[in-house]
Formats: C-alpha cells, structure tokens, sequence
C-alpha cells in the first residue's frame, strides 16, 4: 500500500509540474504560494525565488490595475465558473502575453483566501493574430482599389473574397457572392 501511495504522489507530482501550463496558487493579496515547474519557467525564475513573492511583481506595468481588478472579480465570484483574463509578463526585457483562468478556493478556518490560476503563453498566437490581421488589410486594401476583376477561393472553391469590380460583374454585393462557388 505504502509504495502504490508513493507512485501516486510520483505520478501527481509529475502531472502538476510538468503540465503544458503554469499552475499557481495565490492569496488574496496576489502573493505566490504554490507554482509548479512550468509556471516558474514561464515567469523566468527558480520555483524558490517566486513563492511567497507578488504575482504582480512579475506583470508588465501597465497591467498591475488590470490584474488586481481581476483577483477582485475572482474572489468575489460564486467559483461555478472561471474568471479569464489576459495580461503581459515580464521575463527579462521581453514581455509575454499570457491567459490567466482562476476560481476561488475554499478557505480553511483562521487562513486567508486563496485561488487557484492556470497561466498559458499566449504570445505566439497573438503574433499569428497579428500576421493574420495585416494580410486581411493588405488583402482588403487589394481588392477594394483595384479595377480588375480579382477574387479568392478555398480549397472547395467558395469565394473567400471579391473585388467590386468582381461583384459588379456578377451585378450582386460581395455579401452575397462570398462563400459561393460558380455554380
């Protein structure tokens, strides 16, 4: 039994350390009590270093408002659903966009309240939002100056973007050829 209970604790600890995210328990007050490994690794540090130091110490300036707001709002949440939000961190010189998603615990009697947060990089997937974004305008940009009949399919062959010249051709608005085929 003694050993089953210890290959138990192996295989959580291995999950809450090694998770694809940070976990993190916080007081009231923003201060660290609990990371795991990926968190400290996120935030740029020993896993020593953090705990017992403030979350927010590690927030991006002009995010330090944001983020007490949002405590607030998750220790004054009923705890049936997480409270989200996005800040940037500081790891070095570099600041990294970040997802936090936190609920409330519930207090032991005579300790203060806690939460608990899974804090995920987001900032690759804020670049490719970025990426996107610019080549939609460039794109739109495109076809809304150009005088030729220029369009856009997908793999189906829907048009996926029209020109005005295109949809005065076929004598309709954009709105109504996109996502048709030719036929």
């Amino acid at each position: 039994v003694q050993q089953q209970l210890e290959e138990a604790r192996d295989r959580y600890a291995d999950l809450y350390d090694f998770a694809p995210m940070g976990y993190l328990t916080l007081e009231e007050t923003g201060r660290i009590t609990e990371i795991n490994l990926t968190g400290a690794a996120m935030l740029g540090d020993e896993r020593a270093n953090i705990i017992g130091k403030p979350f927010p110490a590690r927030l991006a300036l002009k995010d330090n408002q944001l983020f007490f707001l949002y405590l607030n709002r998750v220790f004054h949440s009923d705890g049936t659903s997480n409270i989200v939000t996005e800040v940037k961190i500081k790891r070095g010189n570099i600041e990294h966009d970040v997802r936090l998603e936190s609920a409330p615990m519930k207090g032991t009697a005579g300790q203060g309240r806690n939460c608990r947060m899974v804090m995920t990089d987001i900032s690759e997937q804020k670049r490719t939002t970025g990426v996107l974004q610019q080549t939609r305008s460039a794109q739109e940009a495109l076809l809304s100056t150009i005088p030729a009949m220029t369009f856009f399919k997908d793999m189906d062959l829907r048009y996926t973007a029209v020109s005005q010249a295109s949809a005065d051709f076929f004598g309709r608005p954009p709105a109504d050829i996109l996502g048709k085929t030719n036929f």
